[in-house]
């Protein structure tokens, strides 16, 4: 098993995500699934650089849940 399956949960939602936007561009499960994939690239990020750097951790948390968020609404 990976040290971190966010990164391999990323890419199986990116790659959903990109199908479904192939088949059906305008669903909501395709703005799910490309949310899902940054959200789990975030917190990939943030869960690596906690061990050092625990603030910035914490922020990178936050921002890719705002980011999934600001393009949940935006799709």
């Amino acid at each position: 098993m990976p040290e971190y399956p966010e990164y391999l949960a990323a890419v199986v939602f990116a790659a959903g995500g990109v199908v479904n936007a192939l088949l059906a561009p305008h669903r909501f499960s395709t703005a799910v699934l490309f949310c899902l994939a940054v959200t789990s690239a975030g917190l990939g990020v943030a869960a690596r650089s906690a061990p050092a750097h625990p603030a910035v951790a914490t922020v990178l948390a936050v921002a890719a849940l705002l980011l999934a968020l600001r393009c949940g609404l935006w799709w």
